[in-house]
């Protein structure tokens, strides 16, 4: 049986509400009537890594990866850009546009463990904070394309910990903050690749290369 202090502390823990930074917009990327009118079957290729952008001892999480699928497609569809959406592993077809994705998640650990030891050396009366850094890298790739038009972007999540954040655990959980943020970066990612030229069809950032002749 649980004596009363293992049910205080297990209460207290439960007292964490994680935020999204305010880096980047809430309000969701819609695609313009034009560009609605033609388009693109688009192959996404995603990641999620666990480290700073670009470091070659980057360490992929299959779990996190797999868990932000739902957040992305439902971005992608929700933007009007794309006629098919296939998610890699699913196999594309040669007509198929490429988004590259990669998506890295960094932690100052030592900030948050000397947050952390503030927090309960007080009984959680003291707030404690930890803050994740998420950076997105985009590629984007037109049939026929040899050179990827890029974009990039950064967010954050803060979680706090403490007995004044338990009304708020349940509706702000650590889940929901990170595909929140998720979300914010895909669609500030389409942002920048439509500013670019990317999906005008009619550019050759949105077109590719042109087809080789077919030989009789």
């Amino acid at each position: 049986m649980k004596t009363p202090a293992t049910l205080l502390c297990l209460l207290l823990l439960a007292g964490c509400a994680a935020f999204p930074g305010d880096e980047l917009p809430s309000q969701p990327f819609r695609a313009s009537a034009s560009e609605q009118q033609q388009r693109p079957n688009v192959l996404v290729e995603f990641n999620f890594y666990r480290g700073e952008a670009q470091d070659q001892d980057a360490t992929s999480i299959a779990v996190a990866r797999e868990g932000l699928k739902p957040t992305l497609r439902k971005v992608l569809e929700g933007s009007g850009l794309f006629e098919r959406i296939t998610l890699v592993p699913e196999p594309g077809r040669p007509d198929d546009a490429l988004l590259r994705l990669k998506l890295y998640n960094s932690t100052s650990y030592a900030a948050a463990i000397a947050s952390g030891l503030i927090t309960g050396a007080t009984f959680f009366l003291v707030p404690g904070t930890a803050k994740d850094d998420y950076v997105l890298t985009a590629e984007w790739l037109p049939p026929g394309a040899s050179t990827p038009q890029r974009a990039r972007n950064a967010a954050s999540v803060r979680t706090w910990m403490g007995v004044w954040f338990l009304p708020l655990a349940a509706s702000h959980s650590a889940g929901t903050a990170i595909e929140e943020t998720f979300a914010r970066q895909i669609n500030d990612i389409l942002k920048q690749l439509q500013a670019s030229g990317a999906f005008d069809r009619s550019s050759p950032a949105g077109n590719g290369a042109a087809p080789a002749p077919v030989n009789p």
